[in-house]
């Protein structure tokens, strides 16, 4: 169960950082194909190894600002 909320704390934060990198913020479907097309989220929705790694690089780089 843990695990299932870890990726889909991961998966939200990536479609909202999809926007970033011209999805449209008011789309979902935009928001997704973006994470795609970056490797981030695979065709089911899971968040591949790739996605994991640019949450984590994001937000480290948050913390030191």
């Amino acid at each position: 169960m843990g695990e299932d909320r870890l990726q889909f704390s991961y998966r939200a934060f990536l479609l909202d950082h999809a926007v970033k990198f011209g999805a449209d913020q008011n789309n979902r479907f935009t928001q997704y194909d973006v994470c795609r097309q970056r490797g981030w989220i695979d065709e089911v929705g899971h968040v591949t190894q790739d996605g994991i790694e640019e949450v984590r690089f994001a937000k480290q780089v948050r913390i030191v600002k």
